[in-house]
């Protein structure tokens, strides 16, 4: 009983103790580590202990040796995620991984059990040895315990009641690696996006504008505040910034931000996003959020078990996408009065989901893809189609809801797509203004660093004043253009 027991507990906390909760700061950031879904993991645990003790008390009725084979069998395969953290150790991150590495470990992945079953029937260990290897992981498995175990938690979602007022809307659409120079030919969108085309024929397009950093994560803080940090940062579920005059970090809720200027302003606040902890820093302020891990959580208590065969990480991009569009769609089928509507979609950022057509891909085909590793730029492109795709059901869906003149509409991109050496910072910006009946092409270099302040002077002066978007040094050049 004991000798199970002990068992029981080592190889769960070894076969748990995978390298999703290893980075426990990094990884409650990105992969969005809620409470519920941290009860949800225990659960997993608990029922894997469960099936580790029933499969060594069923072997010990055949005999003490067929339970000394069992508890082998289980040792060797509770090992799984600590091969994973050397594999990951050696090679970095599974996207830098060379594809006969990334081919060699998913086949091992997957043998690892029959392999595990043969030595347990071809090795002879005594029940003395098996409890001497067990009091040897006692103390690893503490230090396993204690590196994963997470101080705090994401908020997922929010939900107050609204304010009625009637006020036009505000769409801030932030799509991930949108790329200018794949989306765009000369001065404008190719035939390929036909949403893309058709939107900026009715909207304000702008040629030359930058984002304010190379990264997602260096670029969102920036541009929901209008400043320029000298630095940012994170914990697991707070921003952290400091200004140039300063040497303090502080966290980015307090500042003034977008979420906090249209809330003090009367507007509600709707809130779609991915793996970033926006709730955490910004959740007073937010009428209905909810944002969506990077990847599956319930991967993180079996990781290499499943990966990739089972759990391609493109089933979580496309259950993303659905959600924040349908989302998106019923709030504006309610009443989208009053309302800023924020949204930072996960695409046309990879894992890549869409095929030339625009239609998703299926579970095989996104197994193969990851496996195989196909042209960047190919790919790319036809995530770009899918992209293009949803955009056209989104403002369309505007249109239906009979907001479509009375908006603003302001579509950009956080940075350009990486790996194709394109310049990350160059990235489309569409502006819509209200009642719109003028679009222009606007050649001189703005900046999206600027959209907060050119949508804090919408609300409180019913303005769109282009001029805002520019760096001060350019100021005089974009008067003349208009």
């Amino acid at each position: 009983m004991r000798f199970r027991v002990q068992l029981t507990i080592i190889s769960t906390i070894l076969l748990s103790g995978s390298w999703c909760l290893s980075q426990k700061e990094g990884n409650i950031f990105w992969l969005s580590l809620s409470f519920r879904a941290y009860l949800a993991q225990i659960g997993i645990w608990l029922g894997i202990a469960l099936l580790i003790y029933l499969a060594l008390a069923l072997a010990a009725k055949r005999s003490k040796e067929a339970e000394n084979k069992m508890a082998v069998f289980i040792a060797i395969v509770s090992l799984l995620n600590l091969l994973d953290y050397g594999m990951r150790a050696v090679f970095g991150q599974v996207s830098a991984w060379p594809n006969e590495v990334l081919f060699s470990w998913a086949v091992l992945t997957l043998l690892l059990p029959a392999l595990a079953a043969y030595v347990a029937l071809k090795a002879r260990m005594s029940r003395t040895s098996i409890e001497k290897a067990i009091r040897i992981g006692i103390i690893p498995c503490i230090l396993l315990i204690y590196y994963a175990l997470p101080s705090e938690f994401v908020e997922l979602r929010i939900e107050k009641p609204r304010r009625v007022k009637n006020r036009p809307p505000i769409h801030l659409i932030i799509f991930d690696m949108l790329s200018y120079d794949v989306l765009f030919k000369d001065i404008a969108v190719k035939q390929n996006y036909p949403n893309f085309k058709s939107f900026s024929g009715e909207a304000d397009l702008f040629l030359n504008c930058h984002s304010p950093a190379e990264s997602t994560g260096q670029v969102i803080p920036r541009l929901l505040t209008g400043i320029d940090f000298a630095e940012v940062g994170h914990t697991g579920i707070q921003w952290l910034v400091r200004i140039e005059s300063s040497t303090k970090m502080v966290p980015l809720s307090s500042c003034e931000a977008l979420f906090s200027l249209a809330y003090e302003a009367g507007y509600d606040v709707f809130l779609r996003a991915f793996a970033f902890p926006y709730l955490n820093n910004f959740g007073k302020y937010i009428q209905s959020g909810r944002t969506y891990p990077f990847d599956r959580l319930w991967r993180v208590g079996m990781h290499s078990l499943v990966w990739p065969i089972l759990s391609p990480g493109g089933i979580q991009h496309q259950k993303t996408v659905e959600c924040i569009l349908r989302d998106y769609l019923s709030r504006l089928h309610q009443d989208p009065r009053n309302t800023l509507f924020y949204t930072h979609w996960n695409i046309p950022h990879d894992p890549f989901i869409y095929d030339g057509s625009g239609k998703k891909l299926s579970r095989f085909e996104l197994t193969k893809q990851l496996i195989l590793r196909n042209d960047r730029m190919l790919n790319y492109c036809n995530q770009l189609v899918g992209t293009d795709v949803v955009f056209g059901q989104l403002i369309q869906a505007i249109k239906d809801s009979g907001s479509y003149d009375k908006s603003l509409i302001i579509v950009t991109a956080d940075t350009n797509v990486g790996g194709l050496d394109f310049d990350m910072r160059h990235v489309p910006l569409f502006i819509k203004r209200p009642n719109q009946s003028d679009p222009r092409i606007i050649h001189s270099t703005v900046t999206n660093l600027k959209i907060t302040n050119y949508i804090r002077h919408f609300i409180r002066s019913g303005i769109c004043d282009t001029n805002l978007l520019l760096l001060q040094s350019q100021y005089g050049d974009l008067a003349s253009e208009l």
